[in-house]
């Protein structure tokens, strides 16, 4: 299914236990990583997993995801450097868990 996050998916609230968007918003720019975070979150049961590069380029854009998903409801429980880093990558592992006591 093709769909843009920054304007919309076609999924019901909490349709996914896991929502995996694997390199992807590092190609979103601001303003509109935001309306693509807050749309993950609202498909997204438990956790959200990000690998995500975090180096500004002309292409990448580096986003402050806990900051913004800790103000939805989620909290960090795992950051670390990608395991699979090509030589010059600065790609991150973050895993974010929806809190306990906002669980459906």
């Amino acid at each position: 299914m093709l769909a843009d996050a920054t304007k919309g998916l076609p999924f019901r609230d909490s349709a996914f236990e896991v929502v995996y968007p694997q390199g992807s918003l590092m190609h979103v720019p601001p303003p509109l990583d935001r309306a693509y975070r807050s749309e993950l979150a609202r498909v997204a049961r438990r956790y959200i997993i990000h690998t995500e590069d975090v180096q500004e380029s002309d292409s990448m854009f580096a986003h402050d995801n806990e900051r913004h998903y800790r103000a939805l409801g989620h909290r960090l429980v795992e950051a670390r450097p990608y395991a699979f880093n090509l030589p010059g990558q600065t790609m991150k592992f973050e895993v974010f868990q929806l809190r306990k006591g906002d669980e459906g």
